[in-house]
C-alpha cells in the first residue's frame, strides 16, 4: 500500500534551513524575536467554547464525508447542480376558453439513474385541468410519480387542460421534480416555469345601439354574442352594467333572475346559458329608456364570459357603447289665480290661466304646439277670453299652433313666451258635481323636431289642482200650511190686530261634495214676534237667547251628499199685531245667516236667505195673505 507521505533521511540539507528560516518567520513576534518556550503558560479555556468548536468540526467532517462517499458511489461524477433538465412546450398563440396541451419533457444530465422522480406543478388560477398522460397521484392533480430516469435518458408527459381570462392576461406555470440520485438517499430538486399570454378568445362579442335618443323615449340595445369554436362551451353569461338613468322595460330572450340564495341583487342585467354549441351565434334585445338628468351621455357596458362552480364571472369580452341624451330643454309652467298651488274655488267663479313656456336648453325646436286641457262640463264654454286658439269643447282641449303664436314654428334656446286666458265655471245648479271634487288642468307641449333630428316627444306642465268647495244650499222659510196642505200655524189668516197668530219657521241644509263642520246658522226675531218654545230638531242643536232674541242653530258636521230631509228643523212664532201694524206685512224673522267651514279645502263657506215675512212666499197655500187686518 502506498503511503501519502515519505520520511526524509538527510538532515542539515538547505531543506532544512528553508524549514527553520520558516519556522523562525511564522514565530517571531513584531519586534524579530522568538518566544521562551522553556516556559510555557497554559490558559484554560470554557466548556461551552470548546463544544462549540467540536460541532463544527465534526460537522465538517460529516459533510466531506458525505462528499467523499458520494464521488466514490458514483465513480468520482458527483451531482453537479444541474441533474435535470425540463422543458415545457405549448402552442405559441393561445385563446381564452381553448382546451390547450402542455408537453412536459425532462432529460437526466447524470451517468447515473435518478429514482423517485415526482413532478409538482402549481396552475395559474385562469387554467382548469382536464387530464394528464400519466394520470395525477392526488386529488388535486397536481402531484405525478413518475418512473424512474436512467442516466442519460429522457422522458416526456402531457397535460391538458382550459385558459379561461380576459384577453392579455398572463398564464404562469411553476414546475417542481424531486428526485433521488442512483445509491443516494437524499432528495433533490429541480424547477423550471413558463409563462404565456391570453391573445384572444373564443367568444365573439357586439353591441349596436342608437347614438342619440330623447328622454323617456324607447331604447333597443342589440347584444349579439358567439362561440368562435369548433367546441362546446359550458356555462356562459352576459352580464349588462346600465347607467343609472337607464329604466329596463324587458328583453328578448328573457333576463335570468337570481335565486334567493344565490345573493345576487334583481337588476334584469344577467342572461345565463348552460351550454353554447359550437360556432352558435344569439342575440339578446334589451328594450328601456333614459330618465332626464344632468348627464349628456350615457354609457352601457355588456360583460360576458364563463361562469365557475360558485357563479363567479371569468369575463372575456367587454364592450361598451355610448349614447348622448339629446334633451328638449323646454320648460312649460302653468298658473291659475297666480299659483300654480291650486286655491279653492266656487263654481260659478271665473279662472284666470297663465302659461309660461322657455326653450332652456341648446337645441332649436320645431313645430312645436300647445294644448291645454280641462273638465269640459264644468266650463261656460261661452264666456272664454284672453289669447286662446282652437277650442275643443267636448275635449275641453285649447290648442296653438304656429298660426296663433309664430314662435312655436321654430323656438329657439332662450325664447320665453306667455299666454293669458281666462274661463269661466257654470254655476253649481249648471251641472251635476257630485264625484268632481277639484277641477284639474294642465299645459302639454307636442315637439316634432330637435335640430332637424325628429323628435316626437311630448312635455308637460305642472298639472293644478283647484278643489270646489262643497256647495251648502240653505233653507229659510215660513208656512201655515205644510207640503200636505195641513195646519201647522194656528189663529186668523190674514192675521188681525189683537189676535195672535202662529206662524212655522222651517230651517234646512243641504251639502254636495265635502264634509262640512262648525256649521252655523243665525236669525233674530223682530220686536212683535215672541218664540212660543215649541220646536224640532233632527240634527244639531237649537239655541235662543231672550235678550237678544236671536236663534241659532248649530251643527258640528254635516257629511257629503246630505240633503234638506237629512239636515233640518222647525220652531214656531207667534205674532198679536197692533193697530200700527195694520195694512202691513210683518216680519217674522229676520235675514238668516249661515257661516261653515270646508274640511277639504279648508276654506270658510258663507250662505244667507232672505227674511221671513207674514206674506209665507214658500207656502203656497197662504202666501199672499200676509196683510194685517182690523176690525173696528
Amino acid at each position: 500500500m502506498t503511503s501519502f507521505f515519505k520520511k526524509n533521511k538527510n538532515t542539515g540539507t538547505a531543506k532544512d534551513n528553508t524549514v527553520k528560516n520558516g519556522l523562525v518567520y511564522i514565530y517571531k513576534d513584531e519586534n524579530g524575536n522568538l518566544p521562551d518556550i522553556s516556559r510555557l503558560e497554559i490558559k484554560k479555556k470554557s466548556k461551552m467554547k470548546n463544544y462549540f468548536l467540536s460541532g463544527i468540526i465534526l460537522t465538517g467532517l460529516i459533510g466531506a464525508g458525505i462528499f467523499f462517499g458520494y464521488r466514490i458511489l458514483t465513480g468520482g461524477n458527483g451531482y453537479r447542480g444541474k441533474s435535470l433538465d425540463i422543458e415545457i412546450t405549448a402552442p405559441n398563440k393561445i385563446s381564452s376558453g381553448d382546451s390547450v396541451n402542455y408537453k412536459i419533457k425532462y432529460r437526466n444530465n447524470e451517468n447515473y439513474s435518478l429514482n423517485n422522480v415526482e413532478l409538482f406543478v402549481r396552475f395559474p388560477d385562469n387554467f382548469k385541468f382536464v387530464s394528464s398522460e400519466p394520470s395525477p397521484a392526488n386529488d388535486f392533480k397536481t402531484l405525478w410519480k413518475l418512473e424512474n430516469l436512467n442516466k442519460n435518458a429522457q422522458a416526456e408527459m402531457i397535460i391538458t387542460g382550459i385558459v379561461i381570462g380576459q384577453v392579455g392576461t398572463e398564464l404562469t406555470f411553476d414546475l417542481t421534480m424531486a428526485f433521488e440520485p442512483e445509491n443516494f438517499s437524499s432528495t433533490f430538486k429541480e424547477t423550471a416555469s413558463f409563462t404565456q399570454t391570453i391573445e384572444s378568445t373564443i367568444i365573439d362579442l357586439e353591441i349596436t345601439g342608437p347614438e342619440t335618443v330623447l328622454p323617456e323615449k324607447k331604447v333597443v340595445y342589440t347584444v349579439k354574442y358567439k362561440n368562435n369554436s369548433d367546441k362546446e362551451l359550458g356555462r356562459t353569461q352576459v352580464e349588462a352594467i346600465y347607467p343609472e338613468t337607464f329604466v329596463f322595460q324587458k328583453s328578448e330572450p328573457a333576463n335570468y333572475v337570481p335565486k334567493e340564495n344565490e345573493g345576487a341583487r334583481k337588476l334584469n342585467n344577467l342572461w345565463r346559458f348552460e351550454k353554447l354549441e359550437p360556432n352558435f351565434e344569439g342575440e339578446i334585445k334589451i328594450d328601456g329608456g333614459y330618465v332626464s338628468d344632468d348627464n349628456e351621455e350615457e354609457e352601457l357596458t355588456i360583460k360576458i364570459g364563463f361562469l365557475d362552480e360558485e357563479n363567479n364571472l371569468s369575463v372575456q369580452q367587454e364592450k361598451k357603447i355610448t349614447t348622448r341624451i339629446l334633451k328638449t330643454g323646454l320648460e312649460a309652467g302653468l298658473l291659475v289665480n297666480g299659483t300654480d298651488i291650486g286655491s279653492p274655488v266656487n263654481m260659478g267663479d271665473t279662472l284666470n290661466f297663465m302659461v309660461n313656456l322657455k326653450n332652456a336648453g341648446s337645441n332649436d325646436l320645431n313645430g312645436v304646439v300647445l294644448e291645454f286641457k280641462i273638465d269640459p262640463e264644468l266650463v261656460d264654454w261661452q264666456a272664454v277670453s284672453g289669447t286662446v286658439g282652437e277650442i275643443d269643447k267636448k275635449s275641453g282641449v285649447i290648442r296653438w299652433t304656429e298660426t296663433e303664436i309664430a314662435e312655436l314654428s321654430q323656438f329657439k334656446p332662450g325664447t320665453e313666451k306667455q299666454l293669458e286666458f281666462a274661463l269661466k265655471l257654470k254655476e253649481y245648479d249648471e251641472v251635476d258635481i257630485k264625484g268632481r271634487y277639484e277641477i284639474k288642468s294642465q299645459v302639454k307641449a307636442k315637439i316634432q323636431n330637435i335640430n332637424d333630428i325628429e323628435a316626437d316627444t311630448e312635455i308637460f306642465s305642472n298639472e293644478t289642482a283647484n278643489i270646489i268647495n262643497s256647495q251648502l244650499s240653505l233653507k229659510a222659510e215660513g208656512r201655515y200650511f205644510d207640503d200636505d196642505n195641513q195646519a201647522v200655524g194656528t189663529g186668523p189668516l190674514p192675521p188681525v190686530v189683537g189676535e195672535k197668530t202662529t206662524f212655522r219657521i222651517y230651517w234646512a241644509i243641504a251639502n254636495s261634495l265635502n264634509e262640512v263642520k262648525n256649521v252655523e246658522v243665525t236669525a233674530t226675531l223682530p220686536e212683535g214676534v215672541e218664540f212660543t218654545e215649541k220646536f224640532i230638531v233632527n240634527a244639531g242643536k237649537l239655541m235662543y237667547n231672550d235678550n237678544s232674541k236671536t236663534m241659532t242653530w248649530t251643527v258640528s258636521k254635516i257629511s257629503s251628499n246630505m240633503g234638506y230631509d237629512d239636515v233640518n228643523l222647525w220652531f214656531d212664532v207667534e205674532i198679536a199685531p197692533t193697530v200700527s201694524n195694520k195694512g202691513r206685512i210683518m216680519v217674522l224673522l229676520t235675514e238668516t245667516e249661515l257661516v261653515a267651514y270646508d274640511t277639504r279645502t279648508g276654506d270658510e263657506i258663507l250662505q244667507s236667505q232672505p227674511a221671513v215675512t207674514t206674506n209665507l212666499d214658500a207656502d203656497p197655500v197662504a202666501r199672499g195673505k200676509g196683510i194685517i187686518v182690523g176690525f173696528e
